[in-house]
């Protein structure tokens, strides 16, 4: 049977600290715990992978809108339209991506009778009745397909203080939408029905609003249980901290080189998350 320890392992060429023995139950209790904290540090972090989607989009869109001198040559309006319909493409399925990984982590961790997953259905209700650009980018990424959002950027002309300025238009055409799939849910279907071409400028601003919010309420119900966990943790490790740990080294200098034993290091700490809880201190990470 192997031997468990708790290590603290310097950088360089500093080797191990520390090695404290520690019980099998105490062993799998850490990693059982590391193992639920880094998965919810790894659903945190997906919210910026579409924030940044939503970043590209919107500039993109501003980029293409903005009022030039000349018209697009042709296969410069191709290019742009493909970069634009790949850029929403992504998007969509980003923003698909953070919401299934949200719920499946949910139900996977906490049941779907939980108190957590009550909450995370009653937000993403809430935006979703509320918020038409979430509603409809909801629906956008199931209809859509292997089909492109935008089929085509019209360009208009115009005199502006004697000068002829070209500006091209990069809108939803509902009735275009809705012609490509009928796979629209019947609530906005008939909602887009009644609309007109509307701007795609903002619209993904607004999308990464709702998502913030959900990302908020998320973390709230969660927040005591992980901090109950991110307590445990840190009492497994706080004596070798105190013993171990020059404070000046700090845990950014711990690597994460495992030994034959089976060795608790940093590398299955999450550290992240213990920092956003209050646990530790910003400071412990240089």
């Amino acid at each position: 049977m192997k031997k468990q320890t708790i290590a603290l392992i310097g950088s360089g060429k500093s080797g191990v600290i520390l090695k404290t023995d520690i019980s099998e139950d105490t062993f799998q209790q850490y990693k059982k715990l590391c193992k639920l904290l880094n998965e919810f540090q790894e659903f945190d972090g997906k919210l910026s992978i579409v924030s940044s989607s939503a970043r590209e989009l919107e500039a993109m869109i501003a980029e293409r809108t903005a009022v030039r001198s000349e018209p697009l040559k042709p296969h410069k309006y191709e290019e742009d339209l493909r970069h634009l319909n790949n850029a929403s493409r992504k998007f969509l399925s980003d923003l698909r991506m953070y919401l299934d990984h949200a719920e499946t982590r949910i139900i996977r961790t906490y049941g779907k009778e939980s108190p957590q997953y009550l909450e995370f259905k009653k937000i993403t209700s809430l935006e979703y009745d509320t918020h038409f650009e979430y509603r409809f980018c909801s629906q956008l990424r199931n209809a859509m397909h292997s089909n492109n959002p935008f089929e085509s950027m019209p360009e208009s002309q115009q005199m502006i203080e004697g000068k002829l300025c070209c500006q091209t238009k990069i809108v939803f055409d509902p009735h275009s939408l809705l012609a490509k799939n009928n796979e629209w849910k019947s609530a906005i279907r008939k909602e887009l029905e009644a609309m007109d071409e509307f701007p795609a400028a903002g619209v993904f601003d607004i999308v990464m609003e709702s998502l913030r919010r959900i990302n908020s309420v998320i973390f709230i119900s969660e927040r005591d249980v992980l901090y109950n966990y991110a307590v445990e943790i840190k009492g497994m490790v706080q004596e070798a901290l105190d013993r171990g740990l020059a404070p000046s080294m700090g845990l950014m200098s711990l690597n994460t080189k495992m030994y034959e034993e089976q060795t608790i290091t940093m590398e299955q700490t999450p550290l992240k998350t213990l920092e956003r809880l209050g646990v530790i201190k910003a400071s412990f990470r240089g």
